[in-house]
């Protein structure tokens, strides 16, 4: 086997671990959400903007990250 298919483990670990922080960064918002709710001057809208903002923002993000890596990585030969 070459050293990719011998990294695999990490690699999935490390996703796993990544998603599952995703997944408790979006669970904060979601308990918070009752106090952002209850705040005077919001409306019932409110706690569906909060989470559609996030969900922007944090695409947002990892887009400028993917973009940052594509531009500052070296480049890497494939299939030989």
């Amino acid at each position: 086997m070459t050293d990719r298919f011998q990294r695999s483990p990490a690699a999935l670990a490390l996703l796993a671990f990544a998603q599952l922080i995703i997944a408790v960064d979006y669970d904060i918002v979601y308990v918070a959400l009752p106090e952002i709710s209850d705040a005077p001057g919001f409306s019932a809208q409110t706690p569906q903007w909060v989470v559609s903002a996030y969900a922007v923002a944090f695409g947002g993000f990892l887009l400028l990250g993917g973009r940052h890596n594509d531009k500052t990585e070296q480049p890497v030969m494939r299939g030989r």
